[in-house]
């Protein structure tokens, strides 16, 4: 039979923790897959059998059974198995169904340093009272709000919920690590959290980014909502102890179980929480609003969030603020944003920081990207804007984010000697006004003389073969000059302005063969990557407007690149190409100021790249008055090209044929050394 924890019950009423195969993996702390290999590898006829199920509807096994099998064999990641079983199995379902009862226990657990199951429930309050959590460490602090009497009282009652909650903080060690467990699922798929979950490495950004404001500045950190309490959650990380903050407590805060959850694991970890009536001058000299929207139904909410707090932001406040990158940055938000960062022609908000983060940091948002705003200082009249998008999120990466943000909100003499990386700076009521917020970072490039590119280019043309038609550089006068810095466009400005971007269609393999007569030649990320090989696919024009009616062959000159995996690009010059996605059309406009982009030259830079991340690709731009030149110079390059490549592909028909000729019998060949450079004379078979 089952109790109403979903406890098996054996025997003399003896209860049997359960674990699922993915709860068995989060045990060993493996692989699903790897259970899963467990159990066939180590079959019922093997030395060391994997245990059987308990049921199999759904599949549930024995935990301590489990637990002997993973510490006999030593397999898994975690020696500490047996003793954590709990923290796994039914016993911790049983809290998860309850966390606001379970989580007032935790902390008291952790707070009275003993198993609540055998105390008076009054006398626990009394103690509880008594103790003033964190008192210690700063103001008067885990109020009625946090701890809630009422709701402990209630748990305290519950006999079987505070067995169940020592259990689980002596498999934890200590009620706080209880309360970590419980807190960590808010963010799982199904959990309360979960429109907010953040990646490993988010969390290692963002709670470092947060860590070092307050230590370059200490402040009242202020959470917003849920997102606010994971972030300011990260922050037991990345703070010792002796570095805890004030928290600032707002009821608002307080509207679930969950946060109430929340609250009361930042308690345990001893972060001083202020009550909602305690003024930030009994606390400290300023506060640090944290607020985290992923969720974004309409993005007039999260920009009228940020007003509200921008209403109350003091001249020693800052607010950090994540969100989708759509909203904060990219140009699809002008219209939503625009009126919060420049409602005035001579006033912009005080943003210190913009900058669109690297992917992969949205635990459940698919492909959604994140960006990060961070204001305050209003004296101040620059915004650093970080170029990132691209960057791999290692440890270097988040270290120079982190320090840009840290000298975004410090005095103008910090901000000049600083030495930026992946960021420059801008002026604020310029930039906020651009249609997206974001801008390149200065690179350092060895500067190249015109006299060196001359010499460099006749050397070049002088190794060229000899006796061919085409020489690209005839009738071309070059003349050396001064090189300044490169001019470069991230691709996201770039698009509607000085090019278009065309995405391909996907068609299903069955549906294309060899380019035959009617039908039209695609590309794809094998001929992108194998330009030789264009003209060897294709698919018949009825079936193609069949199956992809919408698709836009290419024209002549446009570039078509492939940005996932390493990026390849090159420039179809005859065009009415297919484009198979995930590979794209970059197609190249005259634009309206003084700089363009050439073909030629982006397919360049993007085969250059080295991040999956195009919308924050640079590309070059030409001078407008010698992009002509510069394009014709190029056809001619393009065209000697195709005739060596339709050489090479002769040579290779005429080694084809030589071979296949002597093996099959065919042909006699030899070699007349005497005259090598005459062609061969054919002669009648015999």
């Amino acid at each position: 039979m089952s109790s109403r924890y979903g406890l098996t019950m054996l025997g003399e009423g003896v209860a049997t923790q359960q674990l699922s195969m993915q709860e068995i993996a989060n045990l060993a702390q493996v692989e699903r897959a790897a259970v899963t290999m467990w159990r066939s590898r180590y079959p019922a006829t093997s030395a060391r059998p994997f245990p059987d199920p308990i049921s199999t509807d759904p599949v549930r096994f024995e935990a301590s059974a489990v637990a002997a099998w993973l510490s006999t064999t030593g397999l898994g990641n975690n020696p500490e198995a047996p003793l954590e079983t709990a923290l796994h199995a039914d016993t911790f379902r049983r809290v998860t169904a309850a966390p606001g009862a379970a989580s007032a226990l935790l902390l008291a657990h952790h707070l009275l340093g003993e198993p609540t199951a055998d105390l008076d429930p009054d006398e626990a309050t009394q103690r509880l009272g008594a103790l003033r959590p964190g008192q210690a460490y700063g103001p008067s602090i885990v109020d009625e709000s946090v701890l809630d009497e009422v709701a402990l009282s209630a748990a305290f009652r519950d006999h079987d919920l505070r067995k169940t909650v020592d259990e689980l903080a002596e498999a934890a060690y200590s009620g706080a690590g209880a309360l970590d467990r419980l807190v960590e699922t808010f963010t799982d798929r199904d959990g309360p959290w979960a429109t907010e979950a953040l990646t490993d490495a988010a969390r290692e950004l963002l709670g470092g980014v947060v860590a070092e404001l307050h230590r370059a500045h200490p402040r009242v950190v202020v959470p917003e909502g849920p997102g606010g309490l994971l972030l300011a959650g990260s922050l037991v990380d990345h703070l010792d102890e002796c570095e805890r903050p004030t928290l600032h407590l707002q009821t608002s805060t307080l509207a679930t179980d969950a946060d109430r959850a929340g609250w009361r694991r930042l308690a345990a970890h001893e972060f001083p929480i202020a009550a909602p009536d305690v003024a930030s001058s009994e606390t400290g000299g300023g506060k640090l609003h944290l607020l985290l929207r992923q969720d974004v139904r309409r993005p007039k909410d999260l920009t009228d969030d940020v007003e509200r707090l921008l209403v109350e932001l003091g001249s020693d406040d800052l607010l950090l603020v994540v969100g989708p990158a759509q909203v904060l940055t990219e140009r699809d938000g002008r219209h939503v944003r625009s009126p919060l960062l420049a409602p005035a022609p001579d006033y912009a908000a005080p943003l210190r920081y913009a900058a669109r983060l690297p992917k992969g940091l949205s635990r459940f948002g698919g492909r959604r990207r994140l960006a990060l705003w961070v204001f305050g200082r209003p004296e101040s009249h620059w915004t650093v804007v970080g170029a990132h998008g691209d960057a791999r999120l290692d440890a270097a990466v988040r270290s120079a984010i982190t320090a840009d943000v840290i000298v975004s909100v410090s005095p103008a003499r910090d901000v000049a000697a600083h030495a930026f990386r992946t960021s420059s700076v801008r002026e604020t009521l310029r930039f906020v006004r651009q249609a997206a917020l974001t801008a390149p970072a200065a690179r350092v490039t060895p500067a190249v003389l015109g006299g060196e590119r001359v010499a460099r280019l006749w050397a070049l043309r002088d190794a060229l073969p000899d006796a061919h038609p085409t020489d690209p550089l005839a009738g071309v006068d070059l003349i050396a000059t001064e090189a300044p810095s490169p001019q470069t466009v991230a691709l996201a400005d770039a698009v509607p302005g000085l090019a278009a971007d065309i995405a391909g269609v996907r068609i299903a393999d069955e549906h294309l063969g060899p380019l035959a007569a009617g039908a039209a030649g695609v590309v794809g990320p094998a001929e992108i990557r194998d330009p030789a090989s264009v003209g060897r696919r294709g698919i018949d024009r009825l079936v193609l407007e069949r199956v992809a009616p919408r698709a836009r062959p290419t024209e002549p000159g446009d570039v078509v690149y492939v940005p996932t995996g390493v990026p390849a690009a090159f420039v179809d010059e005859d065009g009415g190409h297919v484009v198979l996605a995930p590979a794209r059309i970059l197609r190249c406009s005259e634009g309206s100021g003084g700089r363009r982009l050439l073909p030629a030259v982006v397919a360049v830079d993007v085969a250059a790249q080295t991040g999956g991340d195009r919308l924050a690709w640079q590309l070059r731009t030409a001078p407008a008055e010698r992009a002509d030149d510069l394009t014709a110079v190029l056809a001619r390059s393009a065209e000697r090209r195709r005739q060596l490549v339709r050489a090479l592909r002769t040579l290779d028909d005429v080694e084809r044929q030589l071979v296949d000729g002597v093996v099959d019998g065919a042909l006699h060949v030899s070699l007349t050394p005497s005259v090598p450079s005459q062609s061969p004379t054919p002669k009648a078979a015999r």
